[in-house]
C-alpha cells in the first residue's frame, strides 16, 4: 500500500492566499493602503486639533510670544500648528505615498504652498505673504524645529490601523476560502 500526499498543493494554496493579501487590494478609499493612510491622517488631526498633543500625549509647546501675538492679531488663531489651515489639513496629512505589496512609504505633505483660493481676504493675503509661499513641508519643519511632534502614530492610532487591517483581512479570507 502506498500513500500519496497533497502537501505541496496545500502549501501552494496557502502561499497564494498569503501573497494575495497586500496593501494594494481594494478598500473603502480605493485600496487597503489608502484606508490605512486616511485612518492615520484623520486620527493625527483629531489628536492635534483642538488638543494640540504630540504622539506621547504631551501638549505641544506654546508659540513664541511675539509670533503668538502676530497670529492672534492677523489670523485670530492662537493654537500652535494652526494659521491658514494647511499644515494640519487632511490633504497635507495624507501627503504622498508609494505602495508596494507589503510596504507603504508614507510621507507628510504634498510639498506645495496653500491654495490661494482658501485665503479669502486681502488683509490675510498681505499679512500671510511668507506663509502663502511656504510649502506644507516647510511649515512642518518650522513646527517640529520648535519642539513639537505631530506626524507620528500613537497607540490609539495603531489600534485603529489594526482594526482596519483586521476587517480587510477578514473580508479577504471570506473571498478566497
Amino acid at each position: 500500500m502506498s500513500l500519496a500526499s497533497n502537501i505541496d498543493d496545500v502549501e501552494r494554496q496557502i502561499q497564494a492566499i498569503v501573497d494575495g493579501f497586500d496593501f494594494r487590494r481594494p478598500g473603502v478609499e480605493g485600496s487597503l493602503a489608502r484606508d490605512l493612510i486616511a485612518t492615520a491622517a484623520e486620527a493625527i488631526i483629531e489628536r492635534s486639533i483642538p488638543d494640540a498633543l504630540d504622539p506621547s500625549g504631551a501638549p505641544w509647546p506654546a508659540n513664541e510670544a511675539k509670533y503668538a501675538a502676530y497670529k492672534v492679531k492677523y489670523f485670530e488663531a492662537d493654537q500652535p500648528g494652526v494659521l491658514l489651515g494647511q499644515m494640519l489639513s487632511l490633504d497635507s496629512m495624507e501627503g504622498t505615498a508609494s505602495v508596494a505589496p507589503h510596504a507603504i512609504d508614507w510621507t507628510y505633505g504634498k510639498n506645495v504652498p496653500p491654495d490661494a483660493a482658501r485665503v479669502i481676504t486681502a488683509m490675510i493675503e498681505k499679512a500671510a505673504e511668507r506663509h502663502m509661499q511656504a510649502t506644507d513641508r516647510e511649515k512642518a519643519r518650522w513646527f517640529t524645529d520648535g519642539g513639537r511632534k505631530f506626524f507620528e502614530l500613537d497607540d490609539g492610532i495603531r489600534a485603529r490601523l489594526y482594526e482596519v487591517s483586521r476587517e480587510a483581512l477578514s473580508l479577504y479570507l471570506r473571498e478566497v476560502t
